[in-house]
């Protein structure tokens, strides 16, 4: 019998708790000056506010370097793509330009062999001692021009696309020098803080350490993928010579 009403009691307990939460939630969305301070609650419970920083700086400290510690692994991740691609266009580079160089050898051969041949009526004509009627010798000049045409297009690519990913590494590299400079200033303070149970200026470090976070976060997140804006849009030299030529009247 006792049972059967610690049951009842217990389930009569549930329900008074399910509709004073039900209640709660409701009065939530409705009244916004009750809404409000439930969130200024949550926030000073859960999230490092100038309150919480100035009552547990060594706690603050201690979370603040663990996170810095995470946004330093993504930047190195990030950091090492961006070398990987760059060392993938560098190649591609350096084998296409050799392409290059060998067939724009290649036509001024062949455009002098038929001057030559066509000067002296002396066909077949000889490139590299291969014998060519004046056709084929044709048709293989028009095919090594579009040949460089494409190489150079390749070329130009590839050049802009190590610029691209130099620039972006640049940024991860010197926001990791941000970082790790931050990390000295935080250990120094967490060590200072331990001892005097406060750090001056404590706020003004927070201020920094979200700025640094945000902008590592944006670039820990790009992945270093090439756009075509980054490709179509000019560099900063190219830009440069393009006006200066518009003034000159070049």
């Amino acid at each position: 019998m006792n049972t059967v009403e610690n049951k009842k009691g217990s389930a009569t307990v549930f329900a008074i708790i399910g509709v004073v939460v039900v209640g709660l939630v409701i009065f939530y969305f409705v009244s916004d000056p009750f809404s409000t301070r439930v969130d200024q609650v949550a926030s000073q419970a859960t999230e490092w506010t100038p309150e919480n920083i100035q009552k547990d700086p060594v706690g603050y400290l201690t979370w603040a370097l663990k996170e810095t510690g995470k946004t330093e692994q993504q930047l190195n991740a990030s950091a090492l793509s961006l070398r990987t691609k760059q060392n993938q266009a560098d190649r591609q580079l350096t084998a296409k330009s050799a392409d290059l160089s060998n067939y724009t050898k290649l036509l001024e051969e062949m455009k002098q062999a038929y001057k030559d041949a066509a000067a002296n009526s002396a066909w077949p004509a000889n490139v590299r001692g291969i014998q060519m009627e004046e056709a084929v010798l044709k048709g293989k000049v028009v095919e090594s021009n579009d040949k460089i045409n494409q190489l150079n297009e390749l070329v130009g690519t590839y050049q802009k696309t190590k610029s691209v990913i130099g620039r972006k590494l640049g940024e991860v590299e010197q926001k990791l020098t941000e970082i790790r400079k931050l990390q000295n200033q935080l250990s120094t303070d967490l060590e200072i803080a331990k001892v005097n149970k406060s750090v001056e200026g404590i706020g003004d470090i927070n201020d920094k350490l979200m700025a640094i976070m945000d902008t590592s976060s944006a670039l820990a997140n790009d992945s270093g993928d090439i756009s075509l804006d980054d490709l179509v849009s000019p560099s900063n030299d190219q830009m440069v010579d393009d006006e200066f030529s518009k003034i000159m009247g070049m």
